[in-house]
């Protein structure tokens, strides 16, 4: 059994535990969220690209904050991209995910480099998470956050908190 890395650990459990810590405390959670139907694909060489406007994706975001995308996938569940469908052990599609101040941008690729069949209209629900909201959870939660920042370093990173 492969360890789990703390790459992982940190991308699976920060942003929920952010967001159910910081509505039990005074603060008003400030992290926004909205669902999407992407059906503007443009393709570009063996890609299709899509971009959405989302006004919340602001300067200080880029810097400071997180931006989270995830696509419903054929179950109904949304999964976090990037993600990957495996077809065969040998062919794959990947979703990646670009986010610029007031847009965000997903990629469609094959694996074997070819542009793959139109992705059609996906559902997309994007996650805003400003740097006051992990500050402010951080302090409420000062025993997680410590081992975040635990990881974190161990990632090469100075601390969890975007202040670093």
């Amino acid at each position: 059994m492969k360890p789990i890395r703390p790459l992982f650990v940190c991308a699976l459990f920060l942003p929920l535990s952010m967001a159910l810590s910081s509505c039990g405390g005074d603060e008003e959670p400030q992290i926004e969220s909205s669902t999407f139907l992407i059906d503007n694909w443009q393709s570009a060489g063996n890609l299709w690209y899509a971009e959405t406007s989302y006004s919340a994706i602001t300067q200080d975001i880029i810097d400071r904050g997180a931006v989270l995308v995830y696509l419903q996938v054929s179950t109904g569940a949304y999964n976090q991209v990037p993600l990957t469908f495996y077809s065969s052990s040998a062919y794959s599609t990947t979703v990646e995910v670009s986010t610029n101040v007031g847009a965000f941008g997903l990629l469609w690729s094959d694996s074997d480099l070819i542009l793959p069949e139109y992705p059609g209209t996906q559902r997309a629900k994007v996650v805003v998470i400003p740097a006051s909201s992990m500050e402010a959870w951080a302090q409420q939660n000062p025993e997680d956050a410590k081992h975040f920042t635990e990881a974190a370093k161990a990632l090469g990173q100075k601390k969890l908190t975007p202040e670093a």
